[in-house]
């Protein structure tokens, strides 16, 4: 599934290729937001990551009975609220499909 962003595990430090260069291997602070919402009846969970100095993307989406989207295709953003509303777009979609 393609990623929005650069891979990155829990502990801050990035996990694709970029990570074995010297400049990159530092753990960078990620900042998190996450909203929860309902859209006629199914819950929705949207969580952003945004690592410092770098673009927003959304890190994890749960939308209703549907299995999790981990790293959804939604885009970079400049900041965890444009993430946030690309990961709620992205939720609703998934439930109308």
């Amino acid at each position: 599934m393609p990623s929005c962003g650069p891979r990155i595990d829990a502990e801050g430090a990035r996990t694709d290729d970029a990570a074995t260069s010297p400049e990159v291997s530092m753990k960078r602070e990620i900042r998190k937001e996450s909203l929860g919402s309902s859209y006629y009846g199914h819950d929705i969970y949207v969580e952003a990551w945004q690592p410092d100095g770098g673009k927003a993307y959304v890190h994890l989406v749960e939308a209703g009975d549907l299995p999790p989207f981990v790293n959804p295709d939604c885009g970079e953003h400049d900041n965890l609220s444009g993430a946030l509303d690309a990961g709620l777009r992205y939720a609703v979609s998934a439930l109308n499909y």
